[in-house]
């Protein structure tokens, strides 16, 4: 029903007395008003897992911020719950109409009310059939369309009932609910007939584009992933591939710091995922610097990627980021959250659940793709600069409609695949949209991703002769940003197009090393600009020992150049901090995470404790890359490993000076003792 629809309704209510109503049914039937109250309580407490802790120094009376980004958007989600229990009890009274007793009238009620709950459920077991909810039935799709078909009569049935409530009131009360009608279309299509169409002006467009944990490895593997992303091999292979590219983090928001930044991580000091970045960092981003450009970012997962409208966006497509995340995460177990996120009319009253993979087993990829889309259109052919992270692949490599629990030895591959899909439609959009006749394309990934532990097949000392090194420098995790002795974890994909008069107008190869912040400046030579006057200050120790970033066009020039890799959060160090024998490792996360983070200051986000930044520091492992050599500072032992990648010979020191007999630099050597310090 529409708003006016309901307000006539009430006043109805209140203004004239009627059989088949009486006052507001809760008011008069408390029995009514029981089963209600005592439904939701059992589907609550059934499905909903209320184990969390809240910062102890959060305190929503003294921090506005905190109660603007936690407190009220929590509100506001069950407000809405709420409101949506009452209309379907209200559908339901009304669908009961004038019948006579009360008891039989609150019979048939509960019968319609717990039909109509039950088929909610039936929809989440075919919609979302992984979802927690989804598992609690395994109907057949012919009884679930059964139950719908009930539900839909009942909900007919009281939408029959509200319209003859409408039309039994005055003449006056029928002309405002209909003016009220006509208006709703005409006020919508002047709005968008409000967008005003902007001309290119000659600009060249920056499109970015990010696929998270893809590893070349996998990317170019022709036997086990062949023809999985045909899509995203064409447009990649189209342009200049860079076919020896790293991340100098594993882990998706310091790689893209280091995009938008051209900073190392080392520099702008996020070196973790959940650690917020200094003002002037932000201001030196991208969005921020070039003028002229609208910018959007979009990205289905914002949890531990702080980018956001105060790097320089105007505008972030995906769902709403902050604290309230964690807290609504607990929720989306009810059917009715599930039904409201499945309707694309309604999806966007849940801003935090809308288009979050980290909702994983209700998230659907084609809903992201639209909303990017529709993005894209809005842009109206205004200069534009276009920032997009994929996360589909990333862990735990569920979908709405596809679970790693059943899904095999299969679940990596299938997932890529379903991300090929999602590119190739933002793809169509950036073409539709005219984009794509004249920019400058860079598609990359911000990190690989390992599938098995200990896989010496992508080890960095795979097949070398070693002198004197000790068994543990083969062990390797899985996953990502854990370890720089896993090649499928540290290498990624990047390669560049440029577009005129949407043709791609450059196309090769290139061997040289090459680093995820090299694309900042590689867009500056692309515009022909200057690099900003400020980011010299940023670029410290890093760049005096010559490892900062270089414009790709000019790789050619740097055959001996070095870049710094580092690692995330270690899994090994969390050994010294919980006992890993005796929980699992959701547990072990959990513990960690109410004694490591805290909620920011503006209570936007969950951040990182800054004595927690120190001690995570000291589980890091450090390496340095060139053409011949990969120097490698574990974190377990004091051991420098040396291999050379042309003789592939392995060695180990144990001083700088010994060091410096294979190769290594003393200036590495230093600037490592500065932070193990």
């Amino acid at each position: 029903m529409t708003l006016s629809t309901c307000l006539l309704a009430v006043s109805k209510f209140f203004g004239r007395k009627r059989r088949c109503l009486a006052p507001p049914f809760f008011m008069k039937n408390s029995a009514a008003f029981v089963v209600v109250t005592f439904t939701l309580l059992f589907e609550f407490f059934l499905s909903v897992d209320l184990c969390f802790n809240v910062d102890s120094r959060f305190d929503p009376l003294k921090n506005t911020d905190s109660f603007r980004y936690l407190i009220l958007p929590v509100l506001c989600f069950f407000f809405l719950l709420v409101l949506f229990e009452l209309l379907i009890a209200f559908i339901c009274w009304l669908a009961v109409g004038s019948r006579k007793g009360d008891m039989s009238r609150l019979a048939l009620f509960v019968c319609y009310y717990l039909l109509v709950k039950f088929s909610l459920i039936a929809y989440s077991s075919l919609v979302f059939p992984y979802s927690p909810v989804g598992r609690l039935l395994d109907l057949s799709p012919s009884l679930a369309y059964v139950l719908f078909g009930l539900a839909g009569l009942i909900t007919l049935m009281g939408a029959f009932s509200a319209i003859r409530i409408v039309v039994s009131l005055h003449l006056r009360g029928i002309l405002v609910y209909g003016v009220a009608l006509v208006s709703l279309p005409i006020l919508a299509a002047s709005f968008h007939s409000a967008n005003e169409e902007y001309k290119g002006e000659g600009r060249k467009n920056i499109i970015l584009l990010g696929v998270d944990s893809v590893s070349p490895r996998h990317f170019h593997n022709e036997r086990d992933f062949s023809n999985v992303m045909p899509v995203l091999h064409h447009y990649f292979n189209g342009g200049m591939v860079y076919e020896n590219a790293y991340t100098p983090l594993a882990r998706t928001y310091p790689a893209w710091t280091s995009i938008l930044t051209g900073l190392l991580p080392r520099d702008s000091e996020v070196t973790f995922n959940l650690v917020e970045a200094a003002r002037d960092v932000k201001d030196l981003s991208l969005p921020a610097v070039l003028d002229g450009y609208y910018s959007i970012y979009a990205i289905d997962e914002r949890r531990f990627s702080m980018v956001g409208k105060d790097w320089g966006f105007d505008e972030v497509i995906g769902p709403d980021a902050g604290a309230a995340d964690f807290f609504i995460d607990k929720f989306r177990t009810l059917a009715s959250v599930n039904f409201i996120h499945s309707i694309p009319g309604l999806s966007g009253l849940l801003p935090f659940i809308n288009n979050n993979r980290a909702y994983d087993d209700i998230y659907m990829p084609e809903r992201f793709s639209q909303s990017v889309g529709n993005a894209i259109e809005r842009v109206n052919g205004r200069p534009l600069f276009f920032a997009l992270h994929l996360c589909l692949a990333h862990y735990p490599y569920n979908v709405s409609d596809f679970s790693r629990a059943d899904g095999g030895s299969h679940w990596h591959k299938a997932l890529l695949g379903r991300l090929d899909q999602q590119f190739s439609e933002v793809m169509n959009s950036l073409h539709a949209s005219g984009a794509l006749d004249n920019a400058i394309v860079i598609i990359f990934s911000d990190h690989g991703e390992s599938l098995k532990a200990n896989d010496k097949s992508n080890h960095v000392f795979a097949d070398v002769d070693g002198t004197d090194v000790g068994e543990e420098i083969w062990f390797t995790s899985s996953g990502h940003g854990s370890s720089l002795l896993r090649r499928d974890q540290t290498e990624v994909l990047l390669s560049v197009s440029v577009f005129e008069d949407g043709e791609v107008v450059n196309k090769g190869a290139d061997s040289n090393l090459a680093t995820l912040p090299d694309i900042y400046p590689t867009i500056f030579e692309y515009l022909d600009k200057p690099l900003p006057s400020k980011y010299s200050k940023f670029c410290g120790q890093l760049c005096k020992l010559g490892l900062g970033s270089v414009a790709l066009n000019a790789l050619e020039d740097t055959s001996s150049r070095w870049i710094f890799m580092e690692t995330g959060l270690s899994f090994s160090f969390l050994s010294g901090v919980v006992d890993l024998s005796s929980k699992e490792l959701e547990e072990v996360l959990s513990d960690i995470a109410v004694e490591s983070y805290e909620i920011g200051d503006d209570g936007k986000f969950a951040v990182m404790k800054s004595e927690w930044v120190r001690k995570f520091e000291k589980s890091k492992s450090f390496a340095f890359l060139s053409r011949y050599h990969f120097i490698y500072f574990g974190n377990d032992f004091d051991a420098v490993y040396v291999l050379d990648r042309g003789k592939r010979i392995l060695n180990r020191c144990d001083s700088a000076t010994e060091c410096e007999g294979y190769g290594v630099k003393r200036e590495f050597s230093e600037f490592i003792s500065t932070l193990r310090e």
